[in-house]
């Protein structure tokens, strides 16, 4: 009993366990009492040990902010002198929140990224997104998009960033289909376009990509929790595939070819990252949708993604900062086309709501 906080009484009787937002049925521990950190972490037998010992990749730690720093600074230092490559990935709020407070090297090596996930939705958008999770707001410019990902770039030790989780939803919040719908379009097919956008930047920038089941085949689902948590729409079980799918094979395919890139283009995973364009604010005047970045470290080759979220064809001469010489013949590798390099740059044509992903 000591392990846990109890209000009143006896528990289930005329008291109940206080439990995490307000619910007796997930309870919380007394995280400073000595039991519970033997349990959790401290003896050889431990929780925390004993799974990743039989093998477990790394620990995703559940509202990590409600439990104190100091309790975090012993939960590593008890795990990785025996799992020193064990990711201890936290969610610190399923919000929008700075966590640089935990990334320091003494608490967690990284964080589910909602800050990532409010900067896709909102660059992907075509309207104002209404968003229980720190995601509402105007659509973002390419400007604005470069300045948020450079704030986390920045602000985020650049291993902690590496090692977060990218993620645009989560069974904690609205499906990013339905985000990314809004009442002026017509059916879905615009709001896939903007889901395969923002895909394509979380499979292409800084950190991990985390794809919640379903995104893949663009499951729908309205509103937030519960909601999300919607079943995938299987072919062999029963119920109609109409009420969340049916499964979209095309997004399906652009999902693996995105994971494909990351297999083949190693800078994907671990290179660094600069902002080339942002449209909005370039001299000239048809590229006011585009925005392109680099990923470069390394012996790897450079990679610049460019991203259009306009809606319709646009144009841009996107400056390379010496990634590669003039004369240089760059691939998209996402649908195909080649591009030269010329005066330190290289000139584009990008789709509505698509992008491109060069390489020389």
């Amino acid at each position: 009993r000591s392990w846990f906080k109890i209000s009143g009484g006896t528990p289930c009787t005329d008291s109940s366990y206080v439990g995490f937002a307000g619910l007796s049925q997930m309870p919380v521990f007394e995280h400073d009492n000595a039991g519970v950190k033997d349990f959790f972490f401290r003896k050889p037998d431990a929780v925390a040990k004993h799974w990743l010992g039989l093998g477990a990749f790394g620990w995703r730690l559940d509202a990590a902010q409600e439990i104190d720093h100091s309790w975090w600074r012993e939960f590593r230092s008890a795990l990785k002198p025996e799992f020193a490559d064990a990711p201890l990935i936290g969610e610190v709020t399923a919000t929008a929140t700075d966590a640089t407070d935990y990334l320091l090297g003494n608490e967690l090596d990284g964080v589910m990224n909602y800050r990532f996930r409010a900067d896709a939705l909102g660059f992907a958008a075509g309207a104002p997104i209404s968003d229980n999770n720190g995601a509402a707001g105007a659509p973002l410019t390419p400007s604005k998009l470069g300045h948020a990902l450079t704030a986390i770039w920045e602000e985020y030790p650049q291993q902690a960033a590496a090692a977060s989780f990218d993620l645009i939803d989560s069974h904690d919040t609205a499906r990013a289909l339905n985000s990314l719908s809004s009442s002026s379009d017509s059916g879905l097919t615009e709001p896939r376009q903007r889901l395969k956008l923002a895909a394509l930047l979380q499979y292409t920038w800084v950190g991990a990509p985390m794809v919640l089941y379903g995104d893949e085949v663009a499951i729908d689902a309205p509103g937030s929790d519960p909601f999300p948590r919607a079943p995938y729409p299987w072919s062999d079980q029963s119920g109609s595939l109409s009420v969340y799918g049916p499964p979209d094979l095309g997004v399906l395919d652009f999902y693996t070819r995105l994971g494909q890139l990351r297999a083949d283009l190693p800078v994907l995973r671990h290179g660094g990252f600069a902002s080339l364009l942002t449209g909005d604010t370039s001299k000239a005047s048809d590229d006011n949708d585009v925005y392109a970045f680099l990923r470069s470290g390394g012996a790897d080759k450079p990679v610049i993604v460019v991203l259009n979220k306009g809606s319709s064809d646009e144009e841009a001469s996107i400056p390379l900062q010496g990634a590669y010489p003039n004369g240089t013949t760059l691939q998209d590798m996402l649908v195909g086309g080649s591009y030269s390099v010329t005066g330190g740059s290289v000139s584009v044509k990008v789709s509505p709501r698509s992008g491109l992903v060069l390489v020389g």
